[in-house]
């Protein structure tokens, strides 16, 4: 199947001339390194505005700042389609060729691969698929019709040994499985604890850090990890090769208007305030949380999302001590019962009513006790009677096959039901008062009488 991505600029640093030129340069990337390597087809295309961009397309964005602290992301959109933000830099075509490649090995962004761990300590591990992440540094890219682009890794990134001849990454600059190279990273999810981990390298340290259990509320994997390495791709120190850099001309092309039908425009409108909202959000030092994602279209509202998870988390902790779990108590007679049994029995009954349970009385019928079944009822109707205001009837005695039960109920949880309806039925109480003091009226009027 082919995918299409659609690149667009909305800086004025960039013109269009020079977007067809890095849109050809990745365009022969994809098709000629990164699509034989990782079994794929796709399209590049430049465009000169979001709603000149066909419905199906994925949208890679250039403006002059994007909100997050990083030269580029890549997020899904409200139907689940990916698109990417580029921020406009020196090196812009090498981060949009980054978030292009990692928008066609993983979509979704939940794309991951079980391998060993990065981290010895532990054991195997789902390693989240972030194709250029690893070597992203720019003095690790290559340049495709003089155009600067990103280093991939291969399939074998995630061998469990490395082996001689084989390739980890279209450059060549990473030379075994799992290795990661000055300036990049590498995220992983361990099954063990549960918790989301990631190796960076800034010279010749390595750091593992511990980013702790995925949140609520993260659509992606992806999503996350991007959301704690944003604030440290900032200090990437990017040195490209030289004389790696868009050789394209500014030809001051100017660019006709073109013809768009509605679902175009509709989609291009829907994408725009999509990103305009994130910007609302991270203005404010807020978050984008989609609150309802069954409607149409998708409900979305800016907010802590930390103090969002924690009150949803407090409601839900509340709502479960007010649960009351009831439960249904069985007691077993039997039709030829004597009285002692049968009072034990009935005051296990009283009990389980006082508790708050349902009781479910029951009479087993064995062989020719089938034709007595009349004893089974009276024995019943008796209970019934003897628990009096202490429950009330759910099923009166009903008969199953060979078995005669019904069901009571505990008295407590009819009345909390009729608690709201009391003041309507204390409302004509309040006429009593005067007739319960005729009588002594009355009686004061006996002696007055007699005098």
């Amino acid at each position: 199947m082919l995918n299409q991505v659609g690149l667009v600029s909305q800086t004025k640093h960039i013109e269009f001339s020079d977007l067809t030129v890095a849109a050809a340069a990745i365009q022969k990337q994809v098709s000629r390194d990164l699509g034989p390597i990782w079994n794929m087809d796709a399209s590049v295309d430049a465009f000169a505005t979001l709603e000149d961009v066909p419905l199906g397309y994925w949208h890679v964005l250039i403006d002059d700042t994007i909100p997050y602290n990083a030269q580029g992301i890549h997020l899904n959109d409200d139907n689940g389609q990916p698109f990417a933000l580029i921020a406009y830099s020196d090196e812009w075509s090498l981060t949009t060729s980054h978030e292009s490649i990692e928008m066609l090995v993983d979509p979704s962004g939940n794309r991951t691969v079980a391998a060993n761990s990065p981290d010895p300590s532990q054991g195997r591990v789902l390693i989240l698929v972030e194709a250029c992440d690893p070597s992203e540094a720019a003095k690790f890219g290559y340049t495709v019709n003089g155009v600067l682009v990103s280093d991939f890794y291969t399939p074998n990134f995630f061998d469990p040994v490395d082996a001689p001849g084989v390739r980890y990454s279209f450059t060549g600059a990473i030379t075994k499985p799992l290795e990661v190279l000055d300036g990049g990273y590498v995220s992983w999810w361990d099954p063990l604890t549960k918790h989301v981990f990631q190796k960076f390298v800034s010279g010749a340290k390595a750091s593992v850090e511990d980013q702790g259990p995925l949140p609520k509320g993260f659509a992606t994997l992806r999503s996350f990890t991007d959301s704690i390495t944003n604030r440290l791709r900032q200090n990437l120190k990017k040195t490209p090769p030289r004389g790696a850099m868009l050789t394209a001309a500014a030809t001051g092309l100017k660019v006709k208007a073109s013809k768009v039908d509605k679902s175009q425009k509709a989609n291009a409108a829907s994408l725009q305030s999509q990103i305009d909202a994130i910007k609302k959000a991270k203005e404010k030092n807020l978050d984008l949380v989609e609150v309802s994602p069954s409607a149409v279209p998708p409900v979305c509202r800016i907010m802590d999302f930390g103090k969002y998870i924690y009150q949803t988390e407090k409601r839900e902790r509340e709502a479960k001590k007010n649960q009351k779990v009831i439960v249904v108590k069985e007691v077993k007679f039997r039709i030829n019962v004597d009285d002692h049994d049968y009072d034990t029995k009935k005051n296990h009954v009283l009990r389980f009513l006082e508790e708050g349970d349902k009781v479910k009385a029951t009479i087993f019928f064995r062989g020719r006790e089938m034709t007595r079944q009349m004893l089974g009822v009276k024995i019943l109707e008796r209970l019934i009677a003897d628990v009096g205001d202490h429950g009330i009837v759910e099923f009166r005695p009903r008969q199953e096959g060979n078995t005669l039960h019904l069901i009571l109920a505990p008295k407590k949880a009819v009345t909390q039901e009729k608690k709201p309806k009391a003041p309507k039925a204390a409302q004509p109480q309040q006429a009593k008062p005067p007739q319960q003091q005729s009588a002594p009226q009355q009686a004061a009027a006996n002696p007055a009488s007699q005098g």
